[in-house]
């Protein structure tokens, strides 16, 4: 059975404990930056430690589609269906087709400064491109090179004709993972060295403002706030200690999913958009869920 702790019974609305954990496969390398293509229904994520890209679909043995990546991270699908890609130690941001050909690199630096390290990235559906750009990449880790941060730790909007870079807010000290709510009046991040999930209103002009403190992730061992995502009833799914936490729009926890290793990132993704995908240390599983999520229009 599936090992999860509820703090509420709406939990019980949204996940189905008789099941077991589904291994997609062993990739050698944290998983990070999980897309689902709902026209293709398949699965593109990256694999930080061998810096590799990999799809996976239904009935298929997963596909390797780049090396040598810059330690690729966050992704996402562009209005025109294209993939961007967060290149954590290429301190830049590029963008490729669905096969990871016609690479281009859409922003590296700021203010004529080099870009920290962007780490997550997505798309309002005005077109509008907006990525995470925290110091990970410039530490000595396995998924750093140590130099001096150039930026402060911001999050940036990108106009997805003409590139161009404006600072969306500077109100955040760690930012990880982003993702809008249903309606995209508000966007919600995972600041990690915080431990929790800050929620900024999304202004008419693009802008971020209002940052508030929506909730602390319950300490259940190792990991910390990163990937997030929302199904279509606001509820918010964070990797953070233990697995997946999940949190309801007004910010109460409702329940947690263990995963055996520290867990990534996630989305949602399968025919009916409730197969929820989880990457950990090294594995990609996946369970189903009773919540739907929410629809990327890709």
């Amino acid at each position: 059975m599936l090992k999860i702790e509820v703090f509420d019974d709406a939990f019980h609305d949204l996940v189905d404990p008789n099941q077991e954990l589904r291994l997609i496969g062993e990739f050698g390398g944290f998983f990070e930056g999980p897309i689902w293509s709902e026209k293709d229904q398949d699965l593109t994520f990256s694999s930080l430690t061998n810096q590799k890209t990999w799809r996976w679909k239904e009935g298929s043995e997963p596909k390797l589609l780049r090396e040598n990546t810059n330690i690729g991270n966050g992704m996402a699908y562009d209005s025109s269906g294209r993939i961007l890609v967060c290149e954590q130690i290429g301190y830049r941001v590029s963008r490729m087709n669905r096969d990871m050909g016609a690479y281009q690199v859409l922003a590296s630096g700021y203010n004529g400064k080099p870009l920290n390290s962007p780490n997550d990235i997505v798309v309002h559906t005005s077109g509008m491109i907006y990525f995470t750009d925290p110091v990970f990449g410039r530490r000595p880790t396995r998924h750093g090179r140590f130099s001096h941060a150039p930026q402060e730790q911001n999050v940036y909007m990108m106009h997805p004709e003409t590139f161009q870079l404006t600072l969306a807010t500077g109100e955040l000290s760690n930012p990880n993972g982003l993702c809008f709510s249903p309606d995209e009046r508000k966007m919600y991040f995972a600041e990690t060295t915080l431990d929790q999930i800050t929620v900024m209103d999304v202004l008419r002009n693009g802008t971020l403002a209002n940052p508030e403190c929506l909730a602390k992730s319950v300490p259940r061992g190792k990991g910390g706030p990163d990937g997030i995502k929302v199904d279509t009833k606001g509820n918010i799914w964070l990797t953070a200690q233990g697995g997946v936490q999940v949190f309801n729009p007004q910010g109460k926890i409702l329940g947690l999913i263990y995963t055996p290793d520290v867990c990534g990132n996630l989305c949602f993704g399968g025919g009916e958009m409730n197969t929820l995908f989880m990457g950990s240390e090294f594995e990609c599983y996946a369970i189903r869920t009773k919540a739907r999520g929410q629809s990327l229009r890709r």
